[in-house]
């Protein structure tokens, strides 16, 4: 039985260890998980507790895991990325969670994500034999097709064969890299949103609204922006750089979407219609979070750095690094 038996059925296990390289289905089938253990969901659920990162305290995840839940048949516990599957060392830790599992009583239920397992632990033996271990890896092939056409079906549109071609080579060149799936993901739902309508996908909507493999990577890098999250940045940041992408085109590219952001903050003001498509959906959303005070810096900061490099003042990559240290303050 696999993780996707599992969630069809809506017949779960008591512990699950998914593991891989491909963040956007770690993190979508923790939300199938999820929402079949807490249909009402997690916020302010006292039987739920997460745990992120290699100092997880698994003294205290025992404590909790031993802690009867709280009028409900059950407690979820979910640690990721906490490395205790892969990494060498803390046997006594690992010990006692062996113990634990082994004997786990009815009202728990684990679920470990990580970038990596080692089959060899003994905690990966431990939830095979009572649970599931399931590597999670970007889908290849046909598998991965499946899942581009299942996407644009179900918005009731199709797709001709040299579009599809055509988005399968501007969205999947680098098959190694390990959040492909979320960067193809956001291309689709930006293709969909575009081809409302239509009924059909032609190749020209593909090559008028799909961005290269550097453009998608500055929108996350605008996302990060947006939700202060300095280690995404940080992480899409340095990827761009090994890339050598031009930092003017970066703080230009940021620059551009903070402008359209403004706009349609005007446009909510001022009671306008606005399209109920996906990109307005979300930019709305980061709109009413972010407010237009702050908006209006960032956008100050990108011209007073993009006037820098433009006068000579800053080295791009300095300019861009200054930006960005600014920009998640």
């Amino acid at each position: 039985m696999s993780l996707d038996d599992d969630i069809r059925k809506r017949e779960l296990k008591n512990v699950y260890l998914l593991y891989g390289k491909e963040a956007y289905l770690r993190r979508n089938y923790k939300k199938f998980l999820l929402k079949i253990w807490f249909p009402d969901g997690t916020d302010g659920n006292m039987n739920y507790s997460y745990y992120e990162g290699a100092g997880t305290d698994f003294n205290e995840v025992l404590h909790q895991a031993d802690t009867m839940p709280f009028f409900a048949e059950y407690r979820v516990i979910v640690v990721e990325n906490s490395g205790i599957f892969s990494v060498a060392g803390k046997e006594k830790i690992k010990d006692a969670l062996n113990d634990f599992l082994t004997n786990m009583p009815e009202t728990v239920r684990f679920l470990f994500i990580e970038d990596d397992a080692n089959k060899s632990n003994k905690l990966f033996k431990t939830i095979s034999k009572i649970g599931l271990c399931e590597e999670v890896n970007t889908f290849q092939g046909s598998r991965y097709e499946k899942w581009i056409i299942n996407k644009i079906n179900k918005e009731g549109l199709s797709i001709k064969e040299d579009a599809y071609k055509e988005f399968y080579i501007r969205t999947s060149s680098d098959k190694k890299a390990s959040d492909l799936m979320e960067s193809v993901s956001l291309e689709l739902d930006k293709l969909i949103s575009y081809s409302q309508g239509k009924g059909t996908i032609e190749k020209s909507d593909v090559e008028e609204i799909v961005s290269g493999q550097t453009n998608t990577k500055v929108y996350y890098l605008t996302d990060a922006i947006f939700n202060k999250d300095r280690e995404k940045a940080l992480e899409i940041y340095n990827d761009l750089i090994m890339s050598k992408d031009d930092p003017t085109m970066i703080i230009s590219s940021i620059e551009k979407q903070l402008i359209s952001l403004l706009s349609l903050s005007s446009k909510m003001k001022n009671g306008e219609a606005i399209d109920s498509t996906w990109q307005n959906r979300k930019n709305m959303a980061v709109v009413r979070k972010l407010g237009i005070p702050e908006l209006t810096r960032l956008l100050d900061t990108g011209v007073l750095y993009d006037d820098g490099i433009k006068s000579g003042k800053y080295n791009p990559d300095v300019a861009l690094t200054l930006f960005l240290t600014e920009a998640l303050s």
